[in-house]
């Protein structure tokens, strides 16, 4: 039946911490890269430090595995408006499409409701 948890599940929701959980999220937030650097050389990963440390604190085996893989990264995004002193806050999506060094003008219009 949807909607019903296993006798596991339960076992693991007792047994989760949200103070620790919101504390790892935390750690892992401070160690993420400003938007646009470059990655980490070769055993330099702080996210991947910082998991290893902390799994086997909890006395768990564990083995990394790097591979290679294309994934986009975006760079840093600015939006401004004509008028307005501040740029807008702006957040690059992974894939948004390169623009020209100049950037690209446009008129604002309401969206349709």
């Amino acid at each position: 039946m949807p909607g019903t948890l296993t006798p596991l599940e339960e076992d693991l929701l007792a047994a989760l911490d949200a103070a620790a959980l919101a504390d790892h999220l935390a750690r892992l937030r401070d160690l993420a890269p400003p938007a646009g650097a470059a990655p980490p050389g070769e055993g330099r990963d702080p996210f991947a430090g910082y998991i290893r440390a902390t799994v086997r604190g909890w006395g768990v085996p564990l083995t990394l595995h790097r591979f290679d893989a294309l994934l986009p990264l975006p760079g840093a995004a600015r939006f401004t408006l004509a008028g307005r002193d501040a740029p807008v806050p702006a957040l690059a999506l992974p894939g948004s499409a390169p623009t020209p060094p100049d950037g690209l003008t446009a008129d604002l219009r309401a969206a349709d409701p």
